[in-house]
């Protein structure tokens, strides 16, 4: 299970407790190894950092309730957050797409899946 989100470039005052900082392209969360096998979300992030994409794992988010109540990696059950910095194809001031962005991070995402789809996580 992968729980996609974007986030924006910066963090707001309220959203996290880390108000001002420049997030990452990606942040990857498993709650610290408890809704994945932490081999499995360092497969994403070397994927996405293979990629040229900044990857942080479990920081600033660590993944929520979704990822939590669906991920049981002694069961082999693996649910991972996927957090996606909005810079990477949008601008977040006007909304408007930025299509090179997009269909990068279209490809870069479909990769991702293929690779998900053809490893086994046990």
């Amino acid at each position: 299970h992968i729980n996609c989100h974007s986030m924006p470039a910066v963090a707001g005052r309220f959203a996290t407790d880390f108000p001002g900082l420049e997030h990452a392209d990606f942040v990857v969360g498993d709650r610290d190894g408890s809704t994945a096998s932490p081999a499995l979300s360092a497969l994403v992030c070397e994927h996405l950092r293979g990629r040229g994409y900044s990857v942080e794992y479990n920081h600033p988010y660590k993944g929520v309730e979704l990822v939590r109540r669906y991920g049981d990696p002694a069961r082999h059950r693996h649910s991972i957050q996927v957090e996606i910095n909005r810079k990477l194809y949008m601008d977040e001031r006007t909304l408007a797409r930025h299509p090179e962005g997009m269909a990068r991070l279209q490809a870069d995402l479909r990769g991702l899946v293929e690779t998900l789809l053809a490893t086994e996580p046990r």
